[in-house]
């Protein structure tokens, strides 16, 4: 289940629906009850799910040249209790070689830590990070990787480095609605890397 909570809320895969539901999609996986058929991702919406869908809000953040980039608001959403928080980080560090920094929380993603605000205090889940980049923002690294760097995953996914140790760089990211994970790139689940839809991975760059 946590593969779908972590995969499915990224925006390679709900825009795959149709404009007008692709934030009911978010939001039925936000809120936990729901029933899905995962071979073919089908989702079954109570009328819960469907009065949920009235909360959401959205939100403009700036970046540092005052670019508006529209965020999601889902503090309306309850968050994981803290046995889901200790079964989500259970199940990610048994399968990836990771340490974790950070809860799961369900408010805020990879390209919101990056790119916004890299604390627990975030609140805001963002959908495309691109105008940091293409504003002036921030540039693209070309020389040697250094602590602090934005590491952008084009579009799937955005972390911060941490560390550099024998040429081998770690991460800070947030995995969907699973916590915040650090590590190389290589530990990142495979999808990240996919180069077909609904991922269309076309590489990674570093950017300060």
């Amino acid at each position: 289940m946590i593969f779908l909570i972590v995969l499915c809320t990224q925006r390679e895969i709900y825009t795959l629906f149709n404009d007008d539901n692709v934030d009911n999609f978010l939001n039925i996986i936000s809120y936990n009850d729901y029933s899905i058929l995962a071979s073919h991702m089908t989702i079954f919406c109570s009328q819960d799910d469907i009065n949920l869908f009235q909360n959401v809000t959205r939100a403009t953040v700036k970046t540092p040249k005052g670019t508006n980039v529209t965020v999601i608001d889902r503090t309306f959403l309850p968050n994981w209790s803290a046995s889901e928080q200790l079964s989500i980080n259970n199940e990610i560090t048994s399968s990836y070689a990771v340490t974790i920094v950070g809860q799961p929380t369900k408010y805020y993603n990879c390209h919101s830590y990056a790119w916004y605000l890299s604390n627990a205090g975030n609140l805001y889940w963002m959908d495309n990070p691109s105008a940091y980049m293409s504003d002036g923002s921030y540039s693209k690294v070309t020389g040697i990787v250094a602590i602090g760097d934005k590491h952008y995953m084009n579009p799937t996914h955005s972390g911060i480095v941490s560390s550099i140790s024998n040429s081998t760089v770690y991460i800070v990211s947030k995995w969907g609605e699973a916590g915040l994970y650090l590590g190389t790139t290589s530990q990142l689940p495979a999808d990240y890397f996919y180069t077909h839809s609904p991922y269309n991975y076309t590489g990674s760059s570093q950017w300060r």
